[in-house]
């Protein structure tokens, strides 16, 4: 008994850990998006008074029918300012099939 009270106090404390990190991540904001032939850029913002590094993902639809994932390199944010960051897919985007977020490193 004491030894799976032990792995739920662990379970926990990494599931609080899990959340603070991710948390972080999700106080930049996305500002604006425009999309020109297979480049789509995604403007964040970052109100905290802290660096945030993060990734940008966004799903697109493609001229042909065609559904790609996009996701950034790792990208720091400083501190109270907005950056642009521009994802290429293998060919023209016609939409945006799940609006960009900025995700965990």
């Amino acid at each position: 008994m004491e030894k799976k009270s032990v792995s739920r106090f662990a379970f926990v404390l990494a599931a609080a850990a899990l959340s603070t990190f991710v948390s972080a991540a999700l106080d930049l904001q996305v500002t604006d998006v425009s999309v020109s032939g297979a480049q789509i850029s995604v403007t964040l913002h970052n109100p905290a008074s802290v660096d945030e590094t993060a990734r940008v993902q966004v799903t697109v639809s493609e001229v042909g029918g065609g559904v790609e994932t996009l996701q950034s390199a790792s990208t720091t944010f400083a501190a109270g300012t907005t950056q642009a960051v521009t994802l290429t897919a293998s060919h023209a985007i016609v939409g945006i099939t799940e609006y960009p977020e900025p995700i965990n490193p």
